[in-house]
Order: structure tokens, then sequence, then C-alpha cells
């Protein structure tokens, strides 16, 4: 048996990478292992882990290189497992949790220590051991509070966690002195949709802007006009004021285009201010829409 056929035997890649502990079981000597690193068909990653030859470096691989290196109960965490739930954009530092027992420090790496990472708040990511998007949002907090309203926001809109969720787990970790306790508890007191999951990120980033301007829309409100049903993102019913949010897949075929203009039409015969909001408007220019908001309800309340 070559050495190769060897490392393969039990599938013990997982992104390329191998294991000090898993060559042993493998059955690869001391001598095989020396010959495949001066060969360059396996690679030093971090203390104890290889990389296999012919396989590219990357972010997920360096992540689960530090996993490895850590132990069996490392697991990436923070602003790293939020990167793997795609909560926040990269780039992002590689951080894991591990427990206060003693583990090797992988090289280049942010470890957090703690006693409270339970079973149920980890899981796998791209075969990454990562904990759980709620344990995320709150560990995020502790590193990083000004990113937890957008990656809960994500991670509400991608159904990865539930406001209900996210109490019961602050119930079951908060102490005082816990860090990342305290800015997911105020966010999700002040949260704009309140327990609401958001059809889209740009409803979650109008109501952010609407309550900073002080307005109460109803979200989701639905209307019947002439034997038609519809169900509109914002509004404020008493004034006939209506706000939409468009991302580019909301006109994405000619039907659902006539369809959302009939829609529009049909709303202003009846009396109803139809404001739009893009995708670049909300990210880019929230002051003039904050202000556009304010000055249309001011002109509507004065005509009441």
């Amino acid at each position: 048996m070559n050495d190769a056929s060897k490392l393969d035997r039990d599938g013990v890649f997982q992104h390329g990478l191998v294991t000090l502990k898993q060559l042993d079981e493998a059955d690869v000597s001391r001598q095989e292992r020396r010959t495949l690193v001066r060969r360059g068909l396996i690679l030093p990653a971090n203390h104890g882990v290889y990389r296999t030859y012919g396989t590219p470096p990357g972010w997920e691989q360096e992540v689960h290189s530090a996993c490895l290196a850590a132990g069996p109960d490392a697991v990436a965490s923070h602003r790293s497992a939020a990167l793997l739930w795609e909560l926040i954009d990269p780039p992002a530092p590689v951080e894991l949790t591990v427990p206060y027992a003693r583990r090797p420090a992988p090289v280049g790496v942010i470890r957090h220590r703690s006693q409270a990472l339970r079973p149920v708040d980890v899981a796998t990511r791209h075969r990454v051991p990562v904990t759980t998007p709620a344990r995320t949002l709150l560990d995020l907090g502790a590193v990083a509070a000004h990113l937890v309203p957008s990656a809960l926001e994500r991670c509400l809109y991608k159904r990865l966690t539930t406001t209900a969720g996210l109490w019961r787990l602050l119930s079951e970790l908060a102490k005082p002195g816990r860090r990342g306790v305290r800015p997911l508890r105020q966010f999700l007191e002040q949260r704009a949709l309140g327990d609401a999951r958001p059809e889209s990120l740009l409803e979650s980033m109008f109501a952010g802007i609407a309550v900073s301007s002080g307005l109460r829309f109803k979200y989701q409100f639905p209307v019947h006009l002439d034997g038609h049903r519809y169900v509109l993102d914002f509004a404020i019913p008493q004034l006939h004021l209506a706000c939409e949010v468009d991302g580019l897949e909301a006109h994405g075929t000619r039907d659902a285009f006539d369809n959302d203009l009939e829609r529009q039409n049909r709303l202003v015969r009846h009396g109803w201010m139809v404001l739009r909001y893009t995708y670049t408007a909300l990210r880019q220019d929230r002051r003039a829409v904050r202000a556009e908001l304010v000055s249309v309800v001011a002109q509507h309340r004065s005509t009441l």
C-alpha cells in the first residue's frame, strides 16, 4: 500500500486537512509522514495539522485547521462563526471557543475560553464545527456589538433562529458580567420589527429608518380594494400612506412588473400615496429617506 492510499483509506480529509492523530490511525508511520512532508504531499498547516497536496488554501480551511489544532472540543465562534453562517461580510479573524481545560494554541487565532458552551450550542457548517446561529449572535456582541443588529436581521431572514429562541437563550445563559448579553438584549428590545421575521433585508433597513424618524408604520398591512387583497410592506393607514421597498427581484418578470404597476395604480385611485425605496436609497441615502418620510407624514397630517 502506498503512502497516499493510506491517507485515503479512512477518509481522513476535511477541507484537504489531516491531523497527526488521523495519520496515526491510518497506520502512517513517523518515517512515512516525514517522507510525505519531504515530497510535498502534505504540508504543515497548524499545530498537529497538515494540508494535503493540491488542496488550495482558503479561509474555511484556515478556520477548520485551527479547530483541529485546538482539540476535539474546539469550535469556530464569534466573527468566524458569523461569517460561516453568512451573517456578516468578510473579512473576519479566525476565532475559536474552547473549554477552560488546557488546549493547544493554534497559530494566528483569537481563542476564547468558555465552560458555558453546551452541546446544544454547537453545530456544523460547511463541515466546520461551529456555534449555532443563536449562540453566535450572543458571542458576536462580546467582540463586535455594532455587527449584531444587521447579523440578527440576516439570521431571522434566513430562518436560522427566531426572536423567541434568542430570548430563551438569553434566559438560559445570561448572568452578571457575561459579555454579549447586553447588546443582544438591547437590540431585541429596540428592534423596529418587534418579533416579526423580515420578508427581505430591505424591510429591516426601512423599519430601522422609520423608527429613528419617530414614525410608527404598520408592517405587512393588508388592504382590500375592488375585490383584490394586497399586503403593503409598510403603511400608516389613517394617512393612506404606503411605503414599499424594492429589491432587484421585485420585478423579475414582465408579468410581475405589470401586476405591480396595476397594484400601485389601484392604490392611488383609492387615495393612497405610495413611496418606493430601493436598496441604494436605503443603504446610501438614509438621511434623505428619513427627511422625506418626516416631510410627507407632516404634510398628510396637516390636511386632516
